[in-house]
């Protein structure tokens, strides 16, 4: 459907982009990854036809609608209402209706065919599917009434979505399309993807949603765009092994080179071994160095706590929080431990914000009790910009020397790398600084310091993929304890040790998963009485045929998984007996008198057979993986929610 071929674009004298190819075909289901900055909304941009590329083609199939989602700049004006808006929003529909209207009193028979083609293109069912897209993306009954341009910026985007979503485009192009959906948003937009027939280019920092909803990644780095056919989680295994094996190959070319060279200068001026020699001086000149993987490895980053921290950290009792009259928090106890990582759930306006401000100390609650320990100290990272820094002046240079005077360059340099910001950037006054620079600039000087409690309020979001994951892996080593909100999903199910649920007004154990917590916002949106700790094991068992159906699927999935299994095995074995002949005829190549021309020959056969056997060794490997996985999702539902 679309095609491009080597795309170039630059801002200045930076290159953004350097020759992408890619093609898009009505099966695509591609996430672009890559660090801030590295051009991944310029490409999508670029792609929707918004942004000329420097040289390059784009060529596109005839009549095919692309629907864009941006990732910012959205700014609806109009004053008509957000219902009307979406009525407006397929087109075609929308044409249909107005010529029913004037066909209805004055042509009868193209009236009669016209609402055959109204029905054929989904008109009566449109209005509940308005609605429908509406609630899932967290808008009441009574928005539908009020004008566009009365919602903020965060609810225009929603609207821009849903407008998409609505138009049904043959190709759809999201950035970063997570940012400010709730658990049901993320959980129905996973949902809508996944049976939309077009095909669909996300970017995205949410890696719950690129795995459930992608086939294939994209890694754009230095201005290159290279494809792995895999989801997120799969790619970062991939290219890890990759870089193994391409790390192996370029050490092992090296070594046979410096291992020639050696013999060379030993016996080039030997009369007995100087024939010897020069023919591996011709050796020499027909090995190519393999290009030397460029990995990028982030310094060690460590978030700092006391060796010996008491059991106890922090109390709350009996905590009552309210706003005018809307009582927010009702009667709360909690009590946070050494070596805990606490996610907070709950609804949007459900009051985790307040409840983690009140844990810090930044708002008092009305009633009730905070205890914090004494000999700790509690770091709070806030979602919002509430607490600007009182000199507009001071750089980020100056607020991190402020905060502790005795902070190495190495411990600098690693925050700078962690948490993205530039030398240049650390020179520029506060005020001058994006968004979401301030918000890492505040990440960089919670982390600076020792901390042994940290409360975090999404923290993850105006951080790119690398940074999400070399925090994730500070605070998986952390020996503080964590209380936090996130709508990070992934984040919050690699990190969390607890969950708790807050709504209305109370805090309560969370016994189920993520996946409970989802359906338990599903079944509370349509009004049905649901029990927090509700087994429903025995009402799915209830259908007899259906679970020994879903058993007898289980077994030819484990069987499947077994002869997988035992396909990688051979082949993996195969592997191992060819890199060993490889290896002798390497070292067989050293003594050219003992060189034959069927040596030269097996070992391109070697080589060869090698690397058709890697790429199948790729492929058992993916395969195995999904199996594996789509038992263990069928497993699940036979588990207690």
């Amino acid at each position: 459907m679309i095609q491009l071929y080597g795309i170039y674009k630059s801002f200045g004298a930076r290159g953004v982009l350097e020759g992408i190819d890619l093609f898009i075909d009505s099966t695509t289901r591609l996430g672009i990854v890559g660090k801030n900055g590295s051009g991944k909304s310029t490409l999508l941009s670029i792609i929707a036809g918004k942004l000329e590329p420097d040289d390059g083609k784009i060529i596109k199939q005839d009549n095919i609608f692309v629907g864009y989602l941006p990732q910012k700049d959205i700014v609806f004006e109009s004053d008509i209402t957000l219902y009307e808006t979406l009525k407006k929003a397929n087109k075609r529909l929308y044409i249909l209706q107005e010529e029913l209207k004037r066909a209805q009193k004055d042509d009868p028979i193209k009236y009669a065919k016209l609402l055959d083609e109204f029905a054929m293109h989904g008109g009566y069912e449109y209005d509940s599917k308005i609605s429908k897209v509406l609630k899932k993306l967290g808008f009441s009954e009574k928005d539908k009434e009020r004008k566009i341009s009365e919602f903020s910026g965060g609810w225009q985007k929603r609207i821009k979505l849903a407008e998409l979503l609505l138009t049904e485009p043959d190709v759809l192009l999201l950035d970063e399309p997570t940012n400010n959906l709730d658990a049901i948003g993320i959980s129905w937009l996973i949902e809508y993807l996944n049976t939309f027939k077009g095909a669909y280019i996300i970017v995205s920092h949410d890696r719950y949603l690129l795995d459930k909803t992608t086939r294939t990644t994209a890694e754009l780095r230095k201005g290159k765009l290279n494809l792995y056919s895999a989801p997120y989680s799969k790619f970062v295994v991939m290219k890890e092994e990759e870089n193994r094996i391409k790390q192996k190959k370029y050490e092992e070319t090296i070594e046979l080179i410096q291992r020639y060279r050696r013999y060379v200068e030993r016996n080039r001026y030997d009369k007995k071994t100087a024939g010897r020699a020069k023919a591996r001086e011709k050796m020499l000149e027909r090995i190519e160095i393999p290009e030397k993987p460029e990995i990028e490895e982030y310094p060690e980053f460590r978030i700092q706590a006391k060796d010996h921290l008491p059991t106890e950290l922090i109390r709350a009792e009996g905590i009552y929080k309210s706003f005018g009259d809307n009582t927010v928090l009702k009667g709360v106890n909690f009590l946070l431990r050494r070596g805990e990582r606490i996610a907070i759930l709950g609804e949007n306006g459900s009051g985790k914000t307040t409840f983690l401000r009140i844990l810090a100390g930044r708002l008092k609650p009305d009633r009730g009790t905070i205890y914090t320990n004494p000999s700790i100290e509690v770091g709070y990272y806030s979602q919002t910009e509430e607490e600007e820094v009182e000199e507009e002046d001071i750089t980020p240079w100056e607020l991190l020397l402020k905060e502790r005077e005795d902070i190495t360059y190495k411990e600098i340099f690693t925050l700078l790398s962690i948490f993205d910001l530039s030398e240049e950037k650390m020179d520029t006054p506060f005020y001058k600084l994006s968004g979401g620079e301030k918000q890492r600039t505040r990440l960089m000087l919670l982390f600076s310091k020792r901390r042994d409690v940290l409360i975090l309020d999404e923290v993850t979001n105006h951080l790119d993929l690398y940074s999400r994951e070399a925090l994730e892996k500070a605070l998986l080593e952390y020996k503080g304890a964590v209380v936090f909100v996130s709508h990070d999903r992934y984040f919050t199910e690699k990190i969390k040790t607890q969950y708790y649920l807050l709504s209305d007004g109370k805090l309560t154990y969370f016994t189920g998963d993520y996946d409970d917590f989802v359906k338990l916002l599903e079944k509370r949106g349509e009004k049905t009485n649901v029990s927090l700790t509700k087994d429903t094991k025995q009402s799915r068992e209830s259908d007899y045929f259906a679970f020994k159906e879903q058993k007898r699927k289980e077994r030819r999935l484990k069987r499947n998984i077994e002869k997988q299994i035992e396909e990688l095995e051979k082949t993996e074995k195969r592997i191992e007996d060819l890199e060993s002949e490889e290896k002798q005829l390497l070292s067989r190549f050293e003594n050219p008198d003992e060189i034959k021309d069927t040596d030269y020959k097996r070992y391109d056969e070697i080589k060869k057979e090698l690397k058709d056997l890697y790429r199948k060794w790729e492929e058992l490997t993916i395969t195995i993986e999904k199996l594996e996985q789509e038992l263990k999702n069928l497993q699940s539902e036979n588990n207690v929610i």
